[in-house]
């Protein structure tokens, strides 16, 4: 069976040529089916776009399985939304069988990318991301609740003061940081975690929240980020605290783009990916690669 999903709020240019609209394209085999992503906007009508929400490209899937198809179709939306930085999820379904219903779905988000974690002038490193990360995605999504984490990362990006912004990026570390703590088997108690029960009766080795975003960046090999953390903490207890802060403006974006960096590679490496990515300050150009 031949399946379209009608996907949201994205542009990206394929390697591929495709044929009946001069549209482009990326294939790949993955979940279980053949995929055609096909993008059908040209990035100069982005603008006109801003703010609504339009169907922008299609993903043709073959094979079996409507209600797993389903699911693939979700998490390919969510893998995009945060490859491409922009607010990216499935709009419409249908089917080749005229015994199957055509769905409509409401959706929502910014139809523009901000600053892109993968080129979206790079049809390979595109497919390459999709190819790398999908499998761990999916084991992950509930366990790490990724799906969540990605929609924070999208409305952190919004128009919005930018107290707003970091508050956003500090309940997504929060929530980085207890699923990383649970899936460990941290116990906690109150605000503070403890690796093991007798840990936790005599209270010592406390893990604070610093401490247990250090384990969890290290657990990819994310090693060196001390200072960052230290700033990235005490600007969040100013915010989380007193909704402000003292730090000029400057300062402040500083720590939000190292956040938004760090988020970037923490996911990119908990997902298995190897190859390079954009850094969010780098308008595209200044890249890191993760071997």
């Amino acid at each position: 069976m031949k399946m379209m999903f009608g996907f949201t709020n994205i542009y990206f240019l394929g390697n591929e040529h495709f044929e009946q609209q001069n549209w482009n394209k990326i294939s790949f085999d993955l979940g279980g089916y053949e995929n055609e992503l096909v993008c059908n906007i040209h990035k100069s009508a982005l603008a006109g776009l801003r703010g609504s929400n339009r169907t922008t490209c299609m993903l043709y899937c073959i094979g079996s399985g409507i209600n797993e198809a389903k699911l693939h179709a979700r998490s390919i939306a969510r893998l995009l939304s945060f490859a491409l930085d922009s607010h990216c999820y499935v709009s419409s379904f249908r089917t080749d069988d005229i015994n199957v219903p055509a769905i409509s779905q409401p959706t929502r988000g910014y139809a523009i990318q901000r600053n892109p974690v993968i080129d979206e002038n790079d049809g390979k490193a595109l497919k390459s991301f999709l190819t790398q990360t999908y499998e761990k995605y999916r084991q992950l999504c509930e366990v790490r609740s990724l799906d969540v984490v990605i929609e924070l990362l999208n409305l952190a990006d919004n128009k919005q003061p930018m107290e707003l912004k970091l508050a956003t990026v500090f309940i997504l570390l929060e929530n980085l940081k207890a699923t990383y703590a649970n899936e460990k088997g941290y116990i906690r108690e109150k605000a503070s975690y403890y690796k093991t029960e007798e840990d936790r009766r005599s209270g010592k080795r406390r893990l604070g929240f610093q401490k247990v975003l250090d384990n969890m960046f290290k657990d990819v090999g994310m090693t060196r980020n001390g200072n960052t953390l230290k700033d990235i903490v005490d600007l969040r207890n100013d915010i989380i605290h007193t909704a402000m802060s003292e730090l000029s403006f400057e300062t402040q974006w500083k720590r939000y783009v190292s956040c938004r960096n760090l988020i970037a590679e923490y996911l990119l490496r908990l997902l298995s990916y190897r190859g390079k990515f954009s850094l969010y300050d780098g308008s595209g150009i200044t890249t890191k690669l993760i071997e």
